[in-house]
C-alpha cells in the first residue's frame, strides 16, 4: 500500500473511528469484540466512499495508564481491527493509530505492521496533567523504539494544544511547543480551540516559527465552520459531525461527502 503523508496546504481530512473499550481493559463488554470490528469496518468504508483522505483509529475508555504501556490483549484486538481496515483501504487512504492515553510504542508498532501511515501522540514533549495522572513525555524512548523497528516512514502527529494535551505547570507559547515537538521527531502537530480567533492566531504563530510543519485541527470542525477553520490549516481530524448519532456512533457516508464537498469549494 502507498502511504500518504501530511504536507503543507493540502487539507487532508481524517475521520475518527472511536473504538469502545477493547479486550484487556476494565470496561470491555464481554463478547462485544466482533461488534466493535464490524462498526470500525463500516465506518472506514463510509469514510472511503464519502471521499475522506483516511481514518484515525482511536481507542476510547474511561480509565487509562499514564505511562507508555497497555494491555497485550488490547494491542492484539486493535491490531486485528487496524489490519482489517487496511485490507479494504485504497492506496493513499491514510490509516492512523492512537492508543490512549499515551501508549505510543504500541501505536507505532501497530501502524508499522498494519500498513498504517501515522500515529497520534498525546504527550510527545513536556508534561500533561490528565484525570488519570501526570503524563511525562519520553521522546527519546519513543524515538529509540521508532529506530529499533525501522518505523520512520510512520509519521508522528503530536498534540500541542488540544483537549488531550495542555503544557503543565508553566506558560509556554504554543509555537515553542511545536518547535520542541518537531525537534524530537514529530512530522506534524495538532491543535484545537472553540474560539476561532484564538485558533487562527495559534496557527499563524506556529507557521511563523515552523513554516514547514503541517498543522492538523484535532477537533471542533463541522459542516458550518470547516471552510473557515481550514483556511490556514493543513488538515483536520473529524469525529462527531461524521457520526450518525453523535460521538461514538458509526460514521455516515453522506455526512462525510457533504463535509468534503464544503472543503473542496
Amino acid at each position: 500500500m502507498i502511504r500518504h503523508r501530511f504536507s503543507k496546504n493540502e487539507k487532508r481530512i481524517i475521520g475518527l473511528i472511536h473504538l469502545q473499550p477493547l479486550p484487556g481493559t476494565p470496561f470491555y463488554e464481554k463478547g462485544s469484540f466482533q461488534k466493535l470490528m464490524n462498526t470500525a469496518l463500516e465506518s472506514a468504508e463510509a469514510l472511503k466512499k464519502g471521499g475522506a483522505h483516511g481514518c484515525l483509529i482511536q481507542t476510547v475508555d474511561r480509565v487509562y495508564s499514564k505511562n507508555d504501556e497497555t494491555d497485550l490483549a488490547r494491542v492484539v484486538a486493535l491490531t486485528k481491527i487496524t489490519d482489517a481496515i487496511a485490507q479494504i483501504a485504497a492506496d493513499g487512504f491514510q490509516i492512523g493509530v492512537q492508543v490512549m492515553r499515551n501508549a505510543n510504542k504500541a501505536a507505532l508498532s501497530i501502524a508499522k505492521l498494519c500498513e498504517g501511515s501515522f500515529i497520534r501522540a498525546e504527550t510527545l514533549v513536556g508534561m500533561n496533567l490528565t484525570p488519570h495522572g501526570l503524563i511525562e513525555a519520553d521522546p527519546i524512548g519513543l524515538m529509540e523504539y521508532r529506530n529499533k523497528i525501522d518505523a520512520f516512514e510512520i509519521d508522528i502527529v503530536a498534540d500541542i494544544h488540544t483537549r488531550h494535551f495542555q503544557w503543565h505547570n508553566a506558560s509556554k507559547p504554543v509555537e515553542q511547543i511545536a518547535k520542541y515537538a518537531q525537534m524530537v521527531g514529530a512530522n506534524s502537530v495538532c491543535v484545537e480551540s472553540k474560539n476561532e480567533e484564538k485558533l487562527s492566531v495559534m496557527i499563524k504563530k506556529i507557521n511563523n516559527v515552523c513554516p514547514d510543519l503541517p498543522i492538523i485541527l484535532s477537533g471542533y470542525t463541522n459542516h458550518e465552520n470547516a471552510k473557515r477553520l481550514l483556511e490556514n490549516a493543513d488538515g483536520a481530524f473529524v469525529g462527531s459531525c461524521f457520526e450518525k448519532h453523535g460521538w461514538g456512533g458509526v460514521i455516515d457516508e453522506e455526512k462525510v461527502a457533504k463535509y468534503m464537498d464544503i472543503v473542496a469549494r
